[in-house]
């Protein structure tokens, strides 16, 4: 799926849900990770974090970012977020500079 918002009649936000199977999801964030390094470099932040009792190699990965007891998240400036959410899809948000004035505005009811 992939959700669009424009301000001023450019483009301003998109948002991409990348849906896999359950057990594909981590290996689906590798590579979308993997492919953003090549073109933008290392990310300002990345995070593959369990929260006790969960851990890495566990077995229970899947069920613990289902619980939110794990976070999987890349990010590049402000700008460019990887993240996988709880229903085991991969989340890609890119925002423009422009968007930040145009989510206020549309926050204050001004549509």
């Amino acid at each position: 799926m992939i959700f669009c918002c424009f301000a001023n009649n450019k483009l301003a936000k998109v948002w991409i849900r990348v849906l896999t199977e359950d057990p594909d999801a981590r290996a689906k964030f590798q590579t979308i990770v993997g492919l953003l390094r090549g073109k933008y470099g290392a990310p300002t932040a990345e995070c593959e974090d369990y929260t006790t009792p969960y851990y890495d190699g566990d077995g229970f990965e899947d069920q613990a970012i289902k619980v939110g007891k794990a976070d999987f998240s890349a990010m590049w400036g402000t700008q460019l977020l990887v993240q996988i959410s709880r229903s085991l899809t991969v989340d890609i948000s890119y925002e423009s500079e422009a968007w930040q004035a145009e989510s206020n505005r549309r926050q204050g009811g001004n549509l």
